[in-house]
């Protein structure tokens, strides 16, 4: 039920331009799934710091309520997009209200990785089910909400979904989806004018890579000896990489300031390389295969 998925602190009817004499200006609507922090949780913020009305998704109770005195243009919703009721909850929401979508962002997202040969299937579902069938069931369910608005769709990728690591093929291969998946959504809808953007981040400093690195340390010191002896060596590289690449992860703010471009700009770029390294990201996607990964795996 609607009254089950929010509170009635955001009272919007429709997305009808404001007067220009001076009246209250109607504000635009945003909906982002993944907001109990990080990328989420910022973006949502200087939205409705912009004067939008956001609909910000979170999956538990502690962080609908952290979120609920906030900011009064910032509505958090019950939002886990594996869970098919709350998304239909959530376009009841929409209908009610009587709204279009001007901006939709695919924000939530897990990771983490560990050599292929241990990884058992649980993990690669649990993966997919949340970085690419929920995005792909949530964008399916509000693009009558977008079409309406001839909004905009942005994905949040990452560089992974551009160049997969070794030990990263849970998490590379659900983003190379995402970017398959937001390329052919986009030669879809840019004829209905509606526009779809990624956002490719390296690493920043948010909890994901917090979970993750947990996640993958514990798959490292349960191997085998027969699996310590292959993996440990390359193993112990992977997790070396990880913990310099997280010391010296960009901040939220760099994802932020990519995502509201991306949001307002009139003309937004297909997609935004967040990365001290974007110029190496760019290189290896050139090189023939070989050179390539001679590269990445002397960077280790």
């Amino acid at each position: 039920m609607i009254n089950m998925l929010v509170t009635s602190k955001i009272d919007v009817k429709s997305n009808e331009k404001p007067d220009e004499s001076g009246g209250d200006m109607t504000k635009k609507v945003a909906l982002i799934s993944g907001c109990s922090s990080g990328i989420g949780e910022d973006i949502a913020l200087t939205l409705a710091d912009n004067n939008w009305h956001v609909y910000a998704g979170v999956r538990k109770q502690e962080d609908f309520d952290s979120l609920s005195n906030k900011h009064e243009n910032l509505m958090p919703i019950f939002l886990d997009v594996t869970n098919p009721h709350h998304i239909k909850d959530c376009t009841a929401l929409l209908t009610e209200k009587s709204l279009s979508l001007d901006i939709l962002i695919n924000n939530a997202g897990i990771a983490f990785g560990g050599p292929i040969e241990i990884t058992p299937m649980d993990d690669w579902r649990s993966v997919y089910d949340v970085n690419v069938f929920g995005l792909v069931e949530l964008t399916s369910a509000m693009l009558p909400f977008v079409r309406r608005a001839k909004g905009r769709i942005i994905n949040i990728s990452s560089i992974s979904g551009l160049v997969a690591s070794p030990f990263m093929s849970i998490y590379a291969s659900s983003k190379f989806a995402i970017e398959a998946f937001s390329d052919s959504l986009r030669r879809e809808v840019m004829p209905l004018g509606v526009k779809v953007c990624v956002i490719e981040p390296g690493p920043i400093k948010t909890k994901i890579w917090d979970k993750g690195v947990d996640k993958s340390a514990e798959k490292l010191d349960g191997l085998t000896d027969d699996l310590k002896d292959a993996y440990s060596e390359s193993g112990n590289k992977f997790k070396s990489a990880i913990d310099d690449a997280v010391a010296t992860a960009l901040p939220v703010s760099a994802t932020t300031k990519a995502i509201y471009d991306a949001c307002t700009n009139a003309n937004p770029r297909t997609r935004y390389i967040i990365s001290k390294n974007k110029r190496i990201i760019q290189l290896l996607r050139l090189l023939p295969d070989r050179w390539a990964d001679k590269l990445i795996l002397s960077m280790r």
